[in-house]
């Protein structure tokens, strides 16, 4: 449901879970910041709480009204606006597949509408539309990468076992991810190159990419400006696949050219947010390995001190 605690006339849309830890820094930063946050939780719907929006209108509703002229910027995370992984939503699914998924859409439609409408108003907005899931589209990513001449590991998306073979004797260690989020890296293992393994590739693509070595970095910019940088530090090849508590965070610098490039790329693909996942070695090497249109900074703010909400609030509520 809606809410907002202070009755001040900017405000700031917050649109997601309402529990997510960045909502509640953000709201907590807006108040700080002497803005009013508005804090719309989608997971009031599929529910009872009225959504009204007419286009060209001054007045949106979200069970409560919210005056749009009022509306200086907004934060909404597109993977939170009503997707069948969602675990409230899959229950539904199994009850009434087809019309929960109807259903599902068109409230996301209308979520994405308001982004939309914001954005076209010259309001601040992130995440823009336009950048709505660009984590999910990991292929074009890498492409703009490739045209800007920015190292990223070599990589190839496919359903084809005898391509998989071909690339893993081509380099020393590979590692395999999802094409979109929603699961970790993991090693190419002898096993995984066995015929029933291989064969569940037919089943939907898999991304493979050359083990790139290196200190796992995420930097977050916003603006086109570097706000931090982190190093995860950990036991696993991968600080995804490690034990949260075995995690150490660390504040870094990453080095003059590396943030360079990074921002040049963020400006490239029109984002005004983004958590830049990166491998770094020591000589200054580096591999950009995604970008993240939403990602999260609560845990590494807690625990390091990057000013990412205050920086964000910032950003929004610029008039």
């Amino acid at each position: 449901m809606l809410f907002s605690r202070t009755f001040n006339q900017m405000r700031i849309l917050l649109i997601g879970f309402g529990h997510a830890s960045e909502i509640e820094l953000l709201e907590k930063e807006t108040e700080k910041q002497g803005h009013t946050p508005v804090c719309v939780d989608v997971r009031d719907w599929p529910g009872e709480p009225p959504l009204s929006l007419k286009p060209g209108g001054n007045v949106a509703v979200f069970g409560d009204s919210v005056d749009l002229d009022t509306v200086v910027g907004a934060y909404v995370v597109p993977h939170h606006l009503l997707h069948p992984f969602e675990r409230r939503i899959r229950d539904r699914l199994l009850e009434d597949f087809d019309s929960t998924i109807n259903q599902i859409r068109e409230y996301r439609a209308l979520f994405e509408g308001v982004c939309g409408i914001l954005d076209s108003r010259s309001r601040n907005v992130i995440v823009p539309l336009q950048n709505h899931y660009l984590q999910d589209r990991k292929p074009f990513q890498l492409e703009v990468l490739s045209q800007m001449d920015i190292p990223f590991p070599e990589t190839l998306f496919t359903t084809d076992p005898d391509k998989v073979q071909e690339f893993v004797q081509e380099h020393d260690q590979v590692i395999y991810k999802p094409v979109t989020r929603g699961g970790g890296p993991h090693i190419v293992t002898e096993e995984d190159l066995t015929e029933p393994r291989l064969e569940k590739l037919k089943t939907a693509p898999v991304q493979f990419q050359a083990f790139a070595p290196g200190d796992d970095v995420r930097t977050y910019i916003i603006d086109n400006e570097i706000v931090g940088s982190v190093e995860y530090s950990s036991d696993s090849f991968s600080f995804k696949c490690a034990a949260d508590d075995s995690v150490e965070l660390n504040k870094i610098t990453v080095p003059t050219h590396v943030r360079k490039e990074i921002k040049r790329a963020t400006d490239k693909l029109g984002l005004r947010f983004a958590g830049v996942d990166l491998r770094l070695k020591e000589d200054g090497v580096f591999n950009v390995l995604e970008f993240n249109e939403a990602p999260n900074f609560a845990a590494v703010e807690q625990a390091i001190g990057i000013p990412v909400a205050e920086t964000l609030v910032s950003y929004l509520s610029q008039e």
